[in-house]
C-alpha cells in the first residue's frame, strides 16, 4: 500500500528579496543558496537536512528580468523554532553572488502563519455576519471588536487582465496611489485609502497605465532599492504626477497611518525632479533634498560639513554631481575604491583601476606617469591617504568620511559623499 505523503505546514515564512547584477535563472538561485550557506550554518542547520527532515519546505522563488539584471522574490516555509530561524534568515543574506553575478540579499519580513489564520478567520466572520444580518458575540471580545472593523472597511477588488489587488474606489476616484504589492493595498484599505491599485511586480502593468490617465496618479513606493527601480520604470514608461517614498529601509505594507499621511503629504511632482534617464543618473541623486531626508540623514551631513570646514572641497557643481553619483552607484557599500583621468574638458571620467580598500594603498604607490587623477573611495579620507596620493599626481579624493587631516597640499582637492 502507498503512504499518503504528508502535508508540510510551516509556523513561519521568511521572506526575502534578492537583486543580481546579471541574467540567473531560478535554478541558479537555489543552487547559490544551498552552495554558500553550506560553508556558514552549522550541520543541525544544513538545509539537505533539514529538507529531508520536514523542518523546511521547497523553496519558492519569482524572477524578473529587466535591463541584463535580476530581480528575485523568496520564500522559505520552516517549522524551525524561532533561534534557529533566526540564524538562517541572517545566513541568508550573506549569499552575495549567483553564479557569475554580483548579488544583494535582503530578508524583508518573516510571516507568521497563525497570524495569517487568524487574520482569515476574521475575514470569514465578516462575511458571515454580513449574509447572517445579526450580531454574534463571540466569547472573546477582541476577536468582536475585529470582525465589527472590518464589516465597515473597504473591501478589496481585482482589477484588469491582470488581476491587480486594489480599492473599490479606484476607478470612480479622479485621484490613484499606485504601490507595490496587494498587502500594501490592504495597509492602505486598513487606513481608508480605498483609491489604491498595486503594481504587482518590478514593472508597470498595462491596466494602471491606462487607469492613470488622465487622473491624478501618486506613485507611493517602499523605502528600498526595490522602490528606486520601481520608480526609475514608472517615469519612463506612465504619466504618474507624483512620486512618494516611505521612510528609509521600511516598506509600505508596514506603516501607520501618520507615517502614510507625513509621507503622501510630502509627495514631489515629477516635474520638479528632472529625471535624466539617458545619463543614468539615479533618482536619490537629482530628487529634492527633503524627499530622502532623515534624521539620521541630516546628523551625518551637519557632522561632515563640520570636518570639512578647512578643507578645499571641490567648486565645480557638475563634475562634483558627477563624482558623487558614480561613488554611490559603484562603490558604496562594497569598500571598493576607484582610480580615474581627470577630464579636461568635460565631465566625462575614465577609469584607470579599480580594487578592494584593503590593498588601495599599494595600488596608488605603483601609480607612475604625469596624468592627472581622481580618488573615490567607499571609507573614510585621511592624512595618510593623502600623503600617498600627492606623488602619484591625484587631483581629487572623495571618500564617505573624513578624519584626522593636517595638511592638504593646495593641489589637492577633498570631498565627501554628502
Amino acid at each position: 500500500m502507498n503512504r499518503m505523503t504528508r502535508a508540510f505546514h510551516p509556523k513561519y515564512i521568511i521572506k526575502a528579496k534578492m537583486f543580481c547584477e546579471g541574467i540567473v535563472e531560478k535554478s541558479d538561485i537555489i543552487g547559490a543558496i544551498f552552495g554558500q550557506l553550506d560553508g556558514i550554518l552549522p550541520e543541525s542547520l544544513n538545509l539537505q537536512r533539514l529538507q529531508e527532515t520536514k523542518k523546511i519546505d521547497r523553496m519558492q522563488v519569482e524572477i524578473s528580468h529587466q535591463n541584463g539584471k535580476t530581480k528575485a522574490w523568496l520564500k522559505i516555509p520552516t517549522t524551525l523554532p524561532k533561534v534557529k530561524l533566526a540564524i538562517l534568515a541572517a545566513a541568508l543574506e550573506q549569499v552575495n553572488r549567483v553564479g557569475p553575478s554580483k548579488t544583494e540579499t535582503i530578508v524583508t519580513n518573516i510571516a507568521d502563519t497563525l497570524e495569517k489564520a487568524r487574520d482569515e478567520v476574521i475575514e470569514r466572520a465578516s462575511e458571515i455576519l454580513g449574509q447572517w444580518n445579526q450580531m454574534v458575540t463571540p466569547k472573546r471580545a477582541n476577536l468582536l471588536s475585529q470582525v465589527e472593523e472590518s464589516l465597515y472597511r473597504p473591501k478589496i477588488v481585482n482589477i484588469g487582465k491582470e488581476n491587480l489587488p486594489a480599492g473599490s474606489r479606484v476607478k470612480k476616484s479622479n485621484e490613484i496611489i499606485v504601490v507595490e504589492g496587494r498587502a500594501d493595498v490592504l495597509t492602505m484599505l486598513k487606513y481608508g485609502f480605498d483609491n489604491t491599485i498595486a503594481i504587482q511586480g518590478a514593472s508597470i502593468p498595462d491596466t494602471v497605465k491606462d487607469l492613470i490617465k488622465g487622473k491624478i496618479a501618486t506613485l507611493f513606493v517602499d523605502g528600498d532599492r526595490s522602490g528606486f527601480l520601481i520608480t526609475k520604470e514608472a517615469l519612463t514608461t506612465t504619466d504618474v504626477d507624483y512620486i512618494a517614498r516611505a521612510p528609509q529601509g521600511k516598506e509600505v505594507q508596514d506603516l501607520s497611518l501618520k507615517e502614510i499621511r507625513d509621507a503622501l503629504n510630502r509627495k514631489i511632482p515629477v516635474k520638479s525632479l528632472k529625471i535624466e534617464v539617458e545619463n543614468a543618473l539615479t533618482f536619490k541623486d537629482i530628487a529634492p533634498k527633503e524627499f530622502f531626508q532623515t534624521p539620521e540623514g541630516e546628523e551625518k551631513k551637519k557632522a561632515a560639513m563640520k570636518k570639512l570646514k578647512n578643507i578645499r572641497t571641490l567648486h565645480d557643481s557638475k563634475l562634483r554631481r558627477k563624482l558623487f553619483s558614480t561613488l554611490r552607484e559603484n562603490l558604496l557599500g562594497k569598500e571598493e575604491f576607484a582610480i580615474y583621468e581627470y577630464p579636461k574638458k568635460d565631465t566625462n571620467i575614465t577609469m584607470i583601476q579599480k580594487g578592494q580598500i584593503a590593498g588601495m594603498e599599494k595600488s596608488i604607490m605603483e601609480l607612475k606617469g604625469k596624468t592627472e587623477k581622481i580618488l573615490l573611495m567607499d571609507g573614510t579620507v585621511n592624512q595618510k591617504i593623502i600623503n600617498s596620493c600627492v606623488p602619484a599626481n591625484f587631483k581629487i579624493i572623495v571618500g564617505t568620511d573624513i578624519e584626522d587631516v593636517v595638511k592638504q597640499p593646495y593641489s589637492l582637492k577633498i570631498d565627501v559623499l554628502q
